[in-house]
């Protein structure tokens, strides 16, 4: 029976291995997700909030560009470039601006 129990005892070691090298492997592959995870997630976030902030400062453009670029600054963005085109009636402002590492354009108009 002893050489049975230490067959068995050796068995049981060797899969108790396998077992931390398989589980090890786990735990590194659901970090790297993870933080893979996180970077996507940043990154959706910025381009949605620098698309907000592109909204904010078109329509903060048609009253003025200094209005515009305080619009942008109160929400963490920088305005990269504003064109105003037309005359009072028919005012188009493109603006583009940047957030955190994401571009974003938008114009606004007062045209009927």
């Amino acid at each position: 029976m002893t050489d049975r129990s230490a067959a068995r005892g050796r068995l049981v070691g060797e899969a108790g291995g396998a077992s931390l090298v398989v589980l090890a492997l786990i735990v590194v592959i659901v970090q790297v997700v993870g933080v893979a995870a996180g970077t996507v997630g940043r990154a959706i976030v910025d381009r949605t909030r620098a698309q907000i902030v592109a909204d904010a400062a078109a329509l903060a453009g048609v009253q003025g560009v200094d209005l515009a670029g305080r619009v942008a600054a109160a929400n963490s963005g920088r305005i990269i470039d504003l064109e105003r085109h037309g005359g009072p009636h028919d005012l188009t402002v493109d603006v583009t601006v940047t957030v955190g590492g994401a571009h974003a354009s938008a114009r606004a108009t007062l045209a009927p």
